[in-house]
This record gives C-alpha cells, sequence and structure tokens, in this order.
C-alpha cells in the first residue's frame, strides 16, 4: 500500500520511479486531504513528502512527459491556484487561480497545458466553460474554446479534441455501415447533444466532427476525463483520426465511428466500424 484516501487520484512519474498522488478531496483544515510526492523501487515505497500546500479544487494531478515538473492545485492564500511545481512537489509559479474546479492535462510533447475551470452539473457531465491553454514554451496563453466541457490532447500536441453541449441539435447518423462528410442531417426531432470538434491550435481552425447521443457507460466518463486522459485516448497515434460512439436518430444501438481529417485538416469523413458503446484507441 502506497497511500490511502477517498477519493484517490494519482499519476506515475514517467520513469515509473514514483507517483503524484491527491487523497481526501479539496481541503481546508490540515489532516482531511492532502497531495504527495511518492518515490519506489518496484512495488517497494521508499519516501513520501506531502506538499505543503493544501488541495485545493481539482482531481487529478499530472505529471509533465519528461518527469520534472507537476500540476496540482494549492489552496493559499484564501484562493486555489493551478500550480506548476518541480518534481519533488515545490511550487515554481501559478498559472492561474480557480475559480470552480480545475481540469487540466500536459501536451504529450510537454510544451503547452490546456485548463478548464468549471464545475459540475446534476447530470454529471461539466459545466460548459473557457478552455484555456497555456504555451510555456513562449510564456503566453489564449483561451481556445468557449464552451468545452472535456478535451483530449492529439498525441503530436497540435491538436486538442474539445467535446461541448449543442442544444437543439440532431444527432449524426452513424447507422448506415457506409463511409461519408459529415452533412446537414433529415429534419427530425432535435435535443442536446455532445458536440465533438477538433481544434487545431497553431492555424485556430475549428472543425465539426458530429453531434453525438452518448451511452450511459460513456457518460460516466464526464466528471473524470482528467483522470481517465491519462491512460487512454480517442484520438490515433498518427493524430488523423478521432474514435468516437453515438446513438443514432431512431436506432436503440450505439455505434462506433471513426473521423478522419482531410489532408487539408478541414474537413472530416466518417467511417461507421461496429456497434459499441465506447471506444478508445491504442497507443501504437
Amino acid at each position: 500500500i502506497f497511500d490511502t484516501g477517498i477519493p484517490t487520484y494519482w499519476h506515475w512519474r514517467p520513469d515509473s520511479a514514483g507517483m503524484v498522488t491527491h487523497l481526501g478531496g479539496r481541503a481546508t483544515t490540515r489532516g482531511k486531504a492532502n497531495v504527495s510526492i511518492i518515490t519506489s523501487s518496484g512495488t517497494t515505497k521508499d519516501a513520501q513528502t506531502v506538499i505543503a500546500d493544501l488541495p485545493g479544487a481539482f482531481q487529478s494531478p499530472h505529471w509533465s512527459p519528461d518527469g520534472r515538473y507537476v500540476l496540482l492545485v494549492a489552496y493559499t492564500g484564501g484562493q486555489d491556484e493551478l500550480v506548476l511545481a518541480d518534481a519533488a512537489g515545490k511550487p515554481i509559479c501559478t498559472l492561474q487561480v480557480v475559480e470552480y474546479n480545475a481540469y487540466f492535462a500536459w501536451s504529450p510533447d510537454g510544451r503547452a497545458v490546456a485548463v478548464l475551470d468549471t464545475a459540475p452539473s446534476p447530470a454529471g457531465i461539466l459545466l460548459p466553460g473557457e478552455l484555456v491553454v497555456y504555451d510555456l514554451a513562449n510564456s503566453d496563453s489564449r483561451a481556445v474554446h468557449d464552451e468545452a466541457s472535456m478535451f483530449f490532447w492529439s498525441p503530436d500536441g497540435q491538436k486538442l479534441a474539445v467535446y461541448s453541449l449543442a442544444f437543439d441539435a440532431q444527432p449524426t447518423p452513424l447507422s448506415d455501415g457506409g463511409s461519408h462528410r459529415l452533412s446537414a442531417p433529415a429534419a427530425q426531432q432535435r435535443t442536446v447533444a455532445l458536440r465533438i470538434e477538433i481544434l487545431d491550435l497553431a492555424s485556430r481552425r475549428r472543425v465539426k466532427v458530429a453531434d453525438t447521443s452518448p451511452s450511459s457507460v460513456f457518460s460516466q466518463y464526464f466528471p473524470y476525463f482528467d483522470q481517465y486522459s491519462r491512460a487512454v485516448t480517442p484520438w490515433s497515434p498518427d493524430s488523423r483520426r478521432l474514435v468516437f460512439a453515438s446513438f443514432s436518430p431512431g436506432d436503440d444501438t450505439a455505434h462506433v465511428a471513426v473521423a478522419t481529417l482531410n489532408p487539408t485538416g478541414d474537413a472530416v469523413t466518417i467511417t461507421r466500424i461496429a456497434a459499441g458503446v465506447a471506444a478508445f484507441w491504442s497507443p501504437r
């Protein structure tokens, strides 16, 4: 046993010789919750350093891809701050003040951090919020989406798959089994859908992938997408394709489909591949 607490979030250091843990939720008094750096040798726990600042409003900490830094939210000076800390957990700088709850992730190349500061809704999905990308290499930041509820970095670190709520929308049909370019469907009853878009950070191009009706299985990922994003991804290794699952209008079966960006990156082709309620891509 390395650590104990409810809830428990952790992320392994890239060299597998340590982890950062966040246990016990948000704390305003010492002893109720903590964030720790734990070093290990295989299954042997070598040392544990509890970070002095109490954990603020966040879930899953995240090591940088090179293992030199860690992201967490600290409660300091009466406010929550998203902090960039060194490998020992010592704060280096504050990226932003957290108003609600911070959901964040390093880009796979370690050059940027994406941050969503929002709160869960009663239905579980995160309320739409501003998605901000911090370019650590150039020391600047910018908002890339105004109403994001979930996101995943592409493996090349150049794009984001952004999930948002689309009101008065109709899910994209997937049950024909063929390939097609995304087009407007025939008029049917419209409802709230989960919209998937691909954002190219360099060109600032936004490409709509599909409006989806997610399964209850996939919906369970919504409140904890930051934790799941540490281990799984909807992106193909070449960062050109995105896999997703959705119910089609008038169809009781959920389908898995792959959206492929065209060579110019301004449109997608969607191909249904199987029946299924959730899907992720293998790392290779």
